[in-house]
């Protein structure tokens, strides 16, 4: 099966797993019309997500980095999805594996939400929460914002697509569940907005 999904020209594709993480990055570099010091910056984040991505679960995945702006040189969130072939009755057995699940070592779970929706694409299981590091003494890692939609569409198979999104950038998102939503209901929500803090006159 396939799954239409539109996005903005700032979602830059970085492919799937197998591909050659080096060439991925190196293509886009070469086209973004960035200066030398922006470009490493680029480099830098966009190596940072695809090593992200690589530790994420198994399937046919594919991924994209958000960069709105390239001379910032800054990659602000990730999309991952994946689509895989589940039994009948998996879409119960993830809802409780949610429910259930406990939170790995060395992070805080916060607000986290599970809720069903239904789509024009499909029933849709979706999860938002903050992971915090916890302080270890170590590096400071900044927390995370996170939404995941396992989309349950119509198909002669039973398939599930699960999509990941991603930021460190905590304002970036007015509401970033809303934002999935739209983009997995076959939406295009556009970039999300810039804004800038003005001191009181």
């Amino acid at each position: 099966m396939s799954l239409d999904v539109t996005l903005p020209s700032e979602w830059w594709h970085l492919g799937a797993p197998i591909e050659d993480p080096q060439a991925i990055i190196a293509a886009h570099l070469a086209t973004s019309g960035a200066t030398s010091a922006a470009q490493e910056r680029l480099r830098h984040g966009l190596s940072a997500v695809l090593d992200y991505t690589h530790r994420l679960g198994d399937g046919r995945r594919t991924s994209f980095a958000l960069v709105r702006d390239v001379e910032r040189g800054q990659v602000e969130a990730l999309l991952s999805a994946r689509i895989t072939r589940v039994s009948v009755d998996f879409a119960e057995k993830y809802h409780a594996a949610l429910v259930e699940a406990t939170v790995p070592d060395g992070v805080e779970v916060v607000n986290q939400r599970i809720e069903r929706a239904t789509l024009p694409t499909g029933e849709a299981i979706v999860v938002h929460h903050f992971v915090l590091p916890l302080d270890d003494a170590g590096p400071m890692v900044p927390a995370m914002e996170r939404c995941v939609v396992a989309l349950f569409p119509p198909a002669p198979e039973p398939t599930m697509v699960e999509f990941l999104f991603a930021t460190q950038n905590l304002a970036l998102f007015p509401d970033l569940v809303d934002y999935a939503l739209a983009v997995v209901s076959g939406d295009n929500p556009g970039v999300p907005a810039s804004f800038e803090l003005e001191a009181a006159s």
